[in-house]
């Protein structure tokens, strides 16, 4: 990717990208992808501002939800059941698209229930391998983080949704 597309999609999420970057899974700052609408350019914004955030911490879901709430898209609509990532996972009415490593920007990625977790985890992507949400693993608060590591940690990524 060029440097000035890079500059580019930094412009697009607005003052305080950088610190989106603040994960342990990345030895050098990835690009983040253009997004295709406006509504997934929001959602990504949403969630940018509020990187460090540790009120949503445990969830995952509802920083999702309010993230593309912001933009007027009410994602809940879209599964018979929002009670966990996992029971949307399975009820969602959105397009399943299968497990992978390179994502579109603003995208819904689902993990499935683990045994310290039966509510499954669900984040948004931010293009290719990377991704943010709450608390996971190791890392608190609203961060960045690597699809590839998450999945190599043992975690089972159910697949994407794209909700705009």
């Amino acid at each position: 990717m060029a440097a000035t597309a890079v500059v580019g999609a930094l412009t697009a999420l607005g003052t305080g990208a950088e610190q989106a970057y603040a994960s342990d899974d990345y030895s050098t700052n990835p690009p983040l992808s253009a997004t295709s609408t406006p509504d997934e350019a929001d959602a990504i914004n949403y969630i940018n501002a509020r990187m460090g955030d540790t009120s949503y911490d445990g969830y995952c879901q509802r920083l999702v939800r309010e993230a593309y709430a912001s933009t007027g898209v009410d994602i809940t609509a879209t599964a018979g059941d929002n009670s966990s990532a996992v029971s949307f996972w399975n009820t969602t009415n959105l397009e399943k698209h299968p497990a992978s490593t390179d994502i579109p920007a603003g995208a819904l990625v689902f993990w499935g229930a683990t045994s310290t977790n039966p509510a499954g985890h669900v984040a948004i992507a931010l293009g290719g391998d990377s991704a943010a949400s709450t608390s996971e693993r190791d890392n608190d608060g609203v961060h960045v983080f690597s699809l590839s590591a998450r999945n190599a940690a043992g975690y089972e990524m159910l697949g994407w949704v794209m909700p705009a």
